[in-house]
């Protein structure tokens, strides 16, 4: 998954498959969970037509952090978001060794998918 997640809908995927000049017959898809798949297609000055398929998991992870604990969590960046909990378990582990403070929390939180679309349909 890249930083900037689906360029469909915004939200974080697990997999893409694609098609390209090379590959030519049946597209192999990946065997992976997932509630929504997103379709891109591309075009180049030359007319070929290709495509990418993006696979949206039903539960994505949304890392979320608080100055103190009378603070209201909110995130750290606009794209703390994950795919898996790997991912974000990553993030919110470097969070923390970067924080100064003791005060600072980070958590995880599990969320639909439809909370983390960000544009699109």
């Amino acid at each position: 998954m890249t930083d900037y997640g689906c360029p469909h809908c915004g939200a974080p995927y697990l997999r893409t498959a694609s098609s390209d000049e090379q590959l030519t017959g049946e597209l192999r898809l990946p065997d992976v969970d997932h509630e929504r798949v997103c379709y891109k297609a591309r075009v180049t000055p030359e007319a070929y037509f290709g495509f990418t398929l993006y696979f949206h998991p039903g539960t994505v992870y949304r890392v979320e952090a608080r100055e103190s604990p009378d603070s209201g969590w909110e995130l750290p960046a606009e794209r703390d978001v994950y795919a898996s909990r790997a991912t974000a378990e990553d993030r919110r582990g470097k969070l923390v060794r970067l924080a100064d403070d003791p005060e600072y929390e980070v958590r995880i939180r599990e969320i639909p998918l439809a909370e983390a679309r960000t544009r699109g349909p």
